[in-house]
């Protein structure tokens, strides 16, 4: 072989050609950071190998929640939940989800919404009623 098995001393006629070294001309330049993506500071790339200096790591930015607000519904107009995005990029973060129309002739769900929910609650304070007075009838008999 070229290189001694037991002492590692070169054979005759090979000579030991001393490593290059890095050279760091290749310029890499600096990648901002996002709300969701991680950048880095500038630095530089050896044109030999694959060894890089500086270029830094810098921390996502993480997303800013705003309120996208949404709007009541009407009688015939859909209405929309509150929502939220992030004010650095656009991103929805959460979609704003529609409510239907309060009601009308031309409902889905046959007539007014608004008034059945408003009979259904004048019922249930009515059988409340009955029940205290039932209740107060009954102990008068108990106490006679």
């Amino acid at each position: 072989g070229l290189v001694c098995d037991r002492c590692g001393e070169l054979g005759a006629g090979v000579n030991r050609i001393e490593p290059l070294g890095h050279d760091f001309s290749d310029v890499i330049d600096e990648e901002a950071p996002t709300c969701t993506h991680v950048g880095h500071k500038a630095g530089k790339k050896c044109s030999r190998c694959d060894a890089v200096e500086g270029c830094e790591l810098v921390d996502d930015l993480g997303h800013v929640e705003e309120i996208v607000e949404g709007r009541a519904p009407t009688q015939t107009e859909s209405g929309l939940t509150d929502g939220k995005r992030c004010s650095r990029c656009g991103e929805i973060l959460q979609a704003q989800e529609e409510i239907p129309p309060l009601g009308g002739a031309n409902n889905a769900a046959g007539g007014n919404s608004t008034l059945k929910w408003a009979l259904i609650g004048a019922a249930i304070a009515f059988a409340a009623a009955a029940v205290t007075l039932t209740l107060v009838l009954t102990l008068r008999k108990k106490r006679k």
